[in-house]
């Protein structure tokens, strides 16, 4: 539901009063025109819906850094970010962050050892750990430690040493 202000409303009844109906027709607002026009939005459509490698780029993704700067390179206009953000909310696509991956520097073989050692400790039995309280009034609050560093704490596989 939407809520119009007396003062709105009594500029319309002025507008009408005026001018009659077509007074209150919604005319273009001043303001700075648009630096895009048809031709820009039709490039950017093209360009959104090419990979960036087959424009000659080594990225694969675009980021709007990134397109901005190659529209700007295109057609002679340069937008901010946000107001390319905001035309490409316009022309009815959705921008997301690209997510990085370093997949392609990982060493395989030690990704899969890795994965295997984390299945087997999440296999294994946990064991319970009998913890000690000592406060203030008992003077062998070192034990609590010890207890906990006994050869049962580390696991086979941790090659720590």
């Amino acid at each position: 539901m939407y809520t119009v202000s007396k003062p709105t409303i009594y500029g319309w009844f002025a507008r009408w009063k005026e001018n009659g109906i077509e007074g209150l027709a919604i005319k273009p607002r001043s303001g700075r025109p648009s630096k895009t026009d048809e031709t820009y939005r039709q490039k950017l459509e093209e360009v959104i819906d090419k990979e960036p490698k087959e424009l000659g780029y080594d990225f694969a993704v675009w980021t709007v850094e990134r397109l901005r700067l190659h529209m700007e390179k295109e057609t002679g206009i340069s937008l901010s970010e946000s107001r390319l953000r905001a035309l490409i909310k316009r022309q009815g696509y959705r921008y997301r962050r690209p997510k990085y991956d370093l997949g392609h520097l990982q060493d395989k073989d030690a990704k899969a050892r890795a994965e295997e050692v984390l299945e087997g400790l999440k296999k294994r039995s946990r064991r319970r750990f009998r913890a000690h309280l000592y406060g203030r009034n008992n003077a062998d609050a070192g034990s609590a430690f010890a207890s906990l560093l006994d050869e049962g704490w580390q696991t086979e596989a941790c090659a720590c040493h």
